[in-house]
């Protein structure tokens, strides 16, 4: 009955920004953040937390245009960067919101970007539907009819995996042509173990399809490093940092 009920208000639509409340990433329990408007920040430049505490997720989106940073998702500008030119934070102009999907649409000076997060119902595939996973989607515009070039960023850090900043973490990426995948957990990893509803046995994996001729690069390491460094030069340096923590 209840999957029913979720099929049949797939129609729902909400558009606004008055919102308490904004979801990202909602699949499962332990899979769920949102963007909190409780608190004042102004979206998209705030951090999403985690859905039963204050618990900050920290997931970074930036961009640049033309050479010209932009921050679309989280507050990493706002401590311990080192840049060489200004932040603008986009411009919100709209909010849509579906029981499957969230859409922030922003302004990045002559680019209009629209992000999609699709946290998906797979009714007819049991498998599918078994993955806590949620999807990202970014499409850009021009808005003044010219041509820009456009770098985008995103990162995720150890607070999706434990309920408190002091527990070590250690992580993994794999590059291959067809993927590239970062996968990082607890160190020692923990069995059937949760704090603050938080599954500290959990892996949390971070992903994308490199698509030809992209120019798609990757890094790990300190957040503040490879933000300043995204921002500044527009790539990443394709390196693992191995020293968990």
């Amino acid at each position: 009955m209840i999957l029913i009920l979720l099929l049949l208000a797939s129609s729902l639509l909400v558009r606004c920004q008055t919102t308490p409340a904004i979801p990202l990433a909602v699949r499962s329990p332990y899979l769920q953040a949102y963007m909190d408007k409780h608190t004042g920040a102004s979206v998209p430049n705030t951090w999403p937390n985690f859905w039963t505490t204050n618990h900050p997720l920290g997931w970074s989106g930036l961009l640049r245009v033309d050479d010209v940073p932009y921050e679309w998702l989280g507050s990493a500008v706002e401590g311990g960067l080192n840049l060489t030119s200004k932040v603008t934070v986009a411009t919100l102009e709209d909010i849509t919101i579906t029981p499957t999907r969230t859409v922030l649409s922003l302004t990045a000076g002559p680019m209009n970007i629209n992000v999609t997060f699709l946290s998906p119902i797979e009714p007819s595939d049991l498998v599918l539907q078994s993955f806590p996973f949620t999807y990202i989607y970014f499409e850009a515009s021009s808005n003044d009819e010219k041509s820009h070039s456009l770098q985008v960023y995103q990162d995720i850090s150890g607070e999706w995996t434990s309920s408190s900043t002091s527990n070590v973490v250690q992580w993994n990426t794999t590059n291959s042509s067809s993927i590239i995948y970062h996968e990082v957990q607890r160190s020692p990893f923990q069995y059937m173990t949760e704090e603050n509803d938080m599954a500290e046995d959990a892996v949390s994996y971070h992903v994308t399809t490199p698509v030809s001729g992209s120019g798609v690069t990757w890094q790990t390491g300190q957040d503040v490093l490879l933000r300043s460094f995204f921002l500044n030069e527009g790539i990443l340096n394709n390196t693992q940092d191995k020293n968990y923590r």
